[in-house]
């Protein structure tokens, strides 16, 4: 059991890294994310226990079942979320080629931002 905390807040960190990238400006949406992807991950304290009761031992299939659907969803929100990021740094990579072929003066902050995929 001692390994099983530690797995869960590794993923926890990688997770908080790669929104905080994906979301880089205004700051105040950053840190709104970074809240509730904090709020949502400290979450299963609370549902934790009643997921597992003791009347559901030894095969615990109800906590097991919800494990493996919320396991199934987090794997398609990644994929979709892939495939928007992708869409993304196409339109912000076209927008970047415009104004370069317009002459605009290109921002330099706002050149060369892409998504973290």
């Amino acid at each position: 059991m001692f390994p099983m905390p530690m797995g869960a807040v590794s993923a926890y960190q990688i997770i908080l890294s790669w929104v905080a990238n994906s979301f880089p400006r205004p700051m105040v949406k950053r840190s709104s994310v970074i809240a509730i992807c904090n709020m949502i991950g400290n979450a299963s304290s609370i549902y934790g226990s009643y997921m597992y009761p003791a009347s559901a031992a030894p095969q615990y299939v109800s906590g097991g079942s919800a494990n493996a659907a919320l396991c199934f969803l987090v794997a398609l929100l990644a994929l979709i979320i892939h495939f928007v990021h992708v869409r993304e740094n196409k339109k912000l990579e076209r927008a970047e080629n415009e104004q370069v072929e317009s002459g605009n003066d290109v921002d330099r902050r706002a050149q060369g931002f892409r998504y973290v995929l």
